[in-house]
């Protein structure tokens, strides 16, 4: 996936994030149009993959604000963010086999939807942190409310894994200067303003967990029964997870056993926007989950029940897809439990 090109440098942004900022001005019946044309922003736009300025945006955003909602970007990007993202982006979440990996696939895909913005990743002995900031854009008016809808937008991914009440433990600011300016639901969090970057804490224990565990996903929507109502990715995901005992399960044989060829397999995994080795990788992952919850299984047995005859391989695994190992999440997550 490429980046968003950049004219002549003007740093630009999808409108489908204005969108979801015209929907929630529009609700209470805010003047929104009359924000957007103080900004030479278009008023009847309907396509979300249209590209505007984002200087442009950010003056939008402080009008409003200023006029309607002291706390504009935490409410919109709780309400409707998430759901202004890119097909892409979407689907890349819902694959997501775990918290770690969906975090992953966020900052690769960021700056999809709007040119420049820096995401990244930092790991502390307890945590990780999601960075961004937005350096070419910091100081103009906006700038505040639009990093407080991306952050907003960011913890209600996160609560698609942990549950609508999770927060995070500690938030940094580059803008807001009190604690007042934050949601009240957001003031238990540790609040470190004027901060170089936005940011939000998530605890390393949170890491492994997968949308099954907080709101949904694969595991969690697939019926025990009524079979033809599983689609390509539900049905291939039950029928690998009899086999992986065995030891890796090629392709071409799961394409046997769904009795198609490997290319066209290949193009169906694609339309639900995944890899075989990455369904491999989930199925495997949340087996291991399964049976980490039994203390009577060694890790060693547990590498072997998915198909791993080398412990090692199979910590590397469990690390890349959940962020920690199997020990650190047998003792922190299943310990907390």
């Amino acid at each position: 996936m490429s980046r968003l090109s950049v004219p002549l440098g003007v740093p630009i942004v999808r409108f489908a994030h204005s969108m979801a900022f015209i929907k929630f001005l529009g609700s209470s019946g805010a003047p929104h149009g009359r924000y957007l044309e103080a900004n030479k922003l278009p008023t009847l736009c309907e396509e979300p993959d249209s590209l505007i300025p984002v200087a442009r945006m950010y003056g939008f955003l402080a009008i409003a604000a200023r006029r309607e909602e002291q706390f504009l970007g935490w409410l919109v990007g709780e309400s409707f963010g998430d759901k202004q993202f890119s097909a892409e982006m979407q689907q890349s979440l819902a694959m997501a086999p775990s918290l770690f990996i969906a975090l992953k696939n966020l900052v690769a895909l960021g700056n999809c939807e709007t040119s420049d913005i820096e995401l990244c990743l930092r790991e502390r002995e307890r945590d990780i942190i999601l960075c961004m900031r937005y350096k070419e854009m910091r100081g103009v008016p906006g700038y505040g409310v639009a990093q407080a809808y991306q952050l907003s937008v960011f913890m209600s991914i996160v609560q698609m894994f942990l549950g609508k009440n999770w927060v995070p433990e500690e938030i940094g600011l580059e803008c807001q200067r009190s604690r007042d300016e934050l949601p009240e639901k957001l003031r238990a969090a540790r609040f470190v303003p004027q901060h170089p970057f936005g940011y939000f804490t998530v605890r390393k224990s949170c890491l492994p967990h997968s949308q099954a565990e907080g709101a949904g996903g694969i595991a969690a929507t697939m019926p025990a029964s009524g079979l033809d109502q599983l689609d390509d990715l539900q049905l291939l995901h039950r029928l690998l997870r009899a086999y992986i005992p065995d030891g890796y399960v090629p392709q071409a044989f799961a394409a046997e056993l769904l009795e198609t060829s490997v290319r066209s397999l290949t193009r169906r995994l694609s339309g639900h926007g995944t890899t075989y080795q990455r369904l491999m990788d989930s199925v495997r992952f949340q087996a291991a989950k399964e049976h980490l919850a039994n203390r009577d299984m060694r890790i060693i047995d547990v590498a072997h029940a998915v198909g791993f005859n080398d412990q090692g391989d199979f910590t590397r695994l469990f690390r890349r897809v959940g962020g920690v190992t199997p020990a650190n999440f047998r003792r922190t997550v299943l310990g907390a439990m």
